[in-house]
């Protein structure tokens, strides 16, 4: 009896002290998925909470935003590549989506912290970091929300933590259906 308790609460302390480190993907449902290539424009709203050691920063945004969808010529894995912009004077974001994986560069004072699961399977994705597509008659909303802390690196650092990207954070892409050869 004492050692099914002991395995029991190794089981138990082992499942809520670890951290995900990765998430399998499901896809991305957005009304952009399967075309090629294209820019289309909108705008973003939302909150960004970094933290790095004991300094936190809060950005708000709302700005104009951008949607780069550049083709894989090789098509291996997705047609395109789908990468949401915003960029301010000092501070900028880039969240991508690629098959069944998800990237998030967050660019603040010219470095660029990052979380990336596109890789060689393109097929997990940013934990911490959920979302939802809605449709609209001439746009899409892209929803992130960030529900728990997020650890991002600077390129090259072995993944060094260089910020923090706080639970609680949200960020709202309104991106116009029409690209820019329609308007």
């Amino acid at each position: 009896m004492k050692q099914v308790l002991i395995l029991i609460l190794t089981i138990f302390t082992s499942s809520v002290f670890s951290q995900t480190r990765y998430i399998d993907g499901t896809g991305f449902n957005s009304a952009f998925q399967q075309i090629k290539r294209a820019n289309y424009y909108g705008s973003v709203k939302g909150r960004i909470m970094l933290k790095k050691g004991t300094q936190c920063d809060t950005i708000n945004l709302n700005q104009p935003a951008s949607l780069e969808i550049i083709p894989d010529k090789n098509e291996i894995y997705d047609v395109s590549k789908k990468t949401y912009i915003v960029k301010t004077n000092d501070f900028g974001i880039r969240y991508s989506t690629y098959c069944l994986a998800n990237e998030l560069v967050i660019n603040k004072n010219n470095l660029n912290h990052q979380i990336s699961m596109i890789d060689g399977g393109c097929d997990l994705v940013i934990p911490g970091l959920k979302w939802y597509y809605i449709q609209k008659e001439e746009s899409e909303i892209l929803v992130l929300f960030i529900t728990d802390d997020i650890s991002l690196s600077l390129p090259g650092t072995c993944g060094e933590v260089s910020q923090i990207l706080k639970a609680g954070s949200l960020l709202e892409w309104r991106i116009n259906n029409q690209n820019d050869e329609n308007n």
